[in-house]
């Protein structure tokens, strides 16, 4: 019974070790399909210092500027804005964000096409320990595709990808039956 009882657990661990393992190998190679699109766009480190919402948030820039990142191909649940109500999943996706972003170092990565929109905030992708901001947020229901400009599209594919996937498994926005429509969030 204690060959057993060993056995079994050396079969536990290695199983939970292999598969931690596959996970980790198949995150890194995610990043690099990420780091090989945007090779070439220009990039530029900075600490965040608020998050105003799911896919906004303030950073400071090596050279002490203050500036609002507007995450590109992103949408989140509204939140915080004015004359808007809170929109389903709008506090946790902003919950999330801040968890993944507030008082980290990031890698702001600019797109080929309009650097700022019409609220005067620069347009990015955001990278965090070599890993998309945007990926994450999709990949976990938070947020969704969109907004998409031509030539600011360089990650569409995989941020696209990424939505399948939670829209697959039925993830936050995606887990409310008509809530996401090919024209945004619904809020009636």
């Amino acid at each position: 019974m204690k060959r057993f009882l060993v056995l079994l657990l050396i079969s536990i661990v290695l199983v939970s070790c292999s598969q931690t393992e596959a996970t980790n190998k198949e995150v890194s190679v995610i990043a690099q399909e990420y780091e090989t699109a945007i090779k070439g766009l220009e990039k530029e480190q900075a600490k965040v210092i608020h998050v105003r919402d799911g896919d906004t948030i303030d950073v400071i820039t090596k050279d002490k500027k203050k500036q609002a990142i507007r995450m590109l191909l992103l949408d989140t649940p509204e939140s915080v804005k004015k004359g808007v109500p809170v929109m389903p999943y709008g506090k946790e996706s902003s919950a999330f964000t801040k968890r993944l972003l507030e008082d980290k170092d990031v890698t702001i990565v600019y797109d080929k096409g309009q650097r700022k929109d019409n609220y005067n905030r620069l347009l990015a992708y955001v990278f965090i320990n070599g890993e998309c901001a945007e990926a994450k947020i999709i990949r976990n229901g938070y947020g969704i595709v969109a907004y998409v400009h031509e030539p600011n599209t360089t990650l569409l594919s995989l941020l696209q990808k990424e939505q399948e996937q939670a829209k697959k498994e039925k993830l936050n926005v995606w887990s409310k039956d008509g809530y996401v429509t090919s024209k945004g969030y619904n809020t009636n």
